[in-house]
């Protein structure tokens, strides 16, 4: 599937909607689908990375239940990208950190809202196999890959590095995506790589294996960071052999949200809902081993960012 590499600017969006609670309940029951978008765009993030693979399993599952015609996953420069793309109404919805789209909505962008949770992201700060560094403090005087500049992770890595005492002054910061950033710390001309993402991430797994890095703890830099910004983050494990050889690292998790413009009709925002749980196991990358499937307790927390008023009375019913 081909997508498209797109940078755009934030607008506010238009409000609308209508009941879906008896559209729903027949979709549920597989009996009959709501009515069919011509046109579903899923604004996902790089190749190689998670998000853009997940949109493109959306997709698919989009087609395939008949809510949308065509249905196709958009490559952009990570979450920042994808919720200008959907703030901007150039995709019906995108995927996106929590942290991202918090900012986004007080930053003035009060029609994003959320479809559901979708996964927990994982910070990676890595180093190459061979260096010296042990931990963050470490880094100080070093050149970071920190994520391109449209992408969640450069928000995030700022935060992260800042909580453990390296503030902007104190290291450079390279704005480079997953995978110029792996290739630049391969070729040393950067310390350390962060990024977000799952564990495996397919192309740093693959990476590895030519290039061993070693990740870095992070799990500490949760408590400050909740201090200052709220819970946004929790506290989560890469597991032991998620990349060859790499012993199990406790760090910094960030939900993961399905996001839509609050003008999305709220009968394709139940469909797209009701994915999540019935097509649950079809959205699982298969590099993603490790993605743990979320019951309808976990699809529903979606932080700060509301959920679309079609998700919400969907999950609803679900649950009556």
């Amino acid at each position: 599937m081909s997508g498209r590499t797109v940078q755009v600017s934030r607008r506010t969006a238009l409000l609308s909607g209508v009941s879906v609670a008896a559209v729903w309940a027949a979709v549920l029951a597989g009996c009959a689908p709501a009515p069919t978008l011509p046109r579903l765009r899923i604004a996902g993030g790089e190749n190689g990375g998670f998000f853009l693979e997940y949109a493109r399993l959306l997709a698919d599952r989009a087609r395939a239940r008949n809510i949308a015609e065509h249905a196709r996953a958009l490559t952009t420069g990570g979450s920042l990208a994808a919720i200008d793309l959907v703030l901007d109404e150039d995709s019906e919805c995108g995927i996106a950190m929590l942290d991202a789209a918090a900012l986004a909505r007080d930053d003035g962008g009060t029609g994003l809202c959320a479809l559901g949770r979708i996964s927990q992201n994982s910070m990676h700060l890595a180093v190459p196999a061979e260096s010296d560094v042990r931990s963050v403090q470490d880094l100080a005087g070093t050149r970071i890959a920190t994520g391109g500049p449209l992408s969640g992770t450069s928000l995030t890595a700022g935060r992260l590095l800042a909580a453990a005492g390296l503030g902007t002054e104190r290291f450079v910061s390279v704005a480079l995506g997953l995978n110029a950033g792996l290739d630049a710390l391969a070729a040393g001309e950067v310390s350390a790589l962060v990024w977000s993402g799952g564990a495996p991430t397919p192309s740093v797994a693959k990476q590895h294996a030519a290039a061993p890095i070693r990740l870095l703890p992070l799990g500490d830099l949760v408590d400050p960071l909740r201090r200052e910004f709220g819970p946004l983050y929790d506290r989560v494990v890469i597991p032991a052999g998620a990349y060859a050889g790499i012993p199990r690292t406790e760090t910094v998790g960030v939900p993961t949200l399905l996001l839509a413009n609050d003008s999305l009709p709220e009968t394709t925002a139940a469909a797209l809902a009701g994915l999540l749980v019935r097509d649950a196991g079809l959205l699982v990358p298969a590099d993603s081993q490790s993605l743990q499937f979320l019951g309808l307790t976990e699809i529903v927390q979606t932080g700060p960012v509301p959920l679309h008023p079609g998700a919400a009375r969907a999950f609803r019913d679900l649950h009556v």
